[in-house]
């Protein structure tokens, strides 16, 4: 009887252990940006949609340079909701962002973006729309520039997906969220 108790909690263990496994991020070091933020990919969740188009998840870690800078930012034409989103920006200590990438065009967008404080908790969410309105503001263009953070990472997983195009072809992940 113990020693069916015994493998039983065994059992448990390696499932648990696999389980989470299966959804770990994998956070891959991709850039330095000039105010020394660290910017990552998601390894695990490149998913290859129709086309040349994919999805990944970013990781963006604000440096304290970044972090003073973006408490003196200004946004004036948002709505209230995103204006509270915004304000609450200036205390992020990190932003994960699901962005799509179209290899063939060269062009990305951001389709949600969560923003962290140093404990991990939310402090905001923004969808597409809210990011667009944001890049229009700041006059950001879909098209990746060259030399850029945006480059590094078209390079990186348009790169794995020409190499392997049957790279885990999906849905969004949006779907997930």
């Amino acid at each position: 009887m113990k020693t069916k108790y015994v493998q039983s909690i065994i059992c448990l263990v390696i499932i648990f252990i696999f389980a989470n496994q299966a959804w770990a991020t994998d956070w891959k070091y991709y850039a330095l940006d000039t105010s020394d933020s660290v910017h990552f990919y998601d390894e695990r969740s490149i998913v290859h949609l129709q086309g040349d188009t994919i999805q990944v998840w970013t990781k963006w870690v604000f440096s304290k340079k970044q972090k003073e800078s973006v408490r003196t930012v200004e946004w004036p034409e948002l709505s209230k909701a995103q204006a509270e989103v915004f304000a609450k920006y200036k205390r992020t200590d990190y932003v994960v962002t699901l962005s799509e990438i179209n290899c063939a065009t060269r062009t990305i967008q951001g389709l949600m973006e969560k923003q962290y404080d140093d404990n991990g908790s939310i402090l905001g969410t923004l969808d597409k729309e809210s990011l667009s309105k944001f890049a229009k503001h700041t006059g950001e263009s879909p098209y990746i520039t060259p030399e850029s953070i945006d480059e590094m990472l078209y390079d990186i997983v348009c790169k794995k997906v020409r190499q392997n195009p049957k790279q885990k072809r999906g849905k969004s992940s949006l779907n997930k969220e």
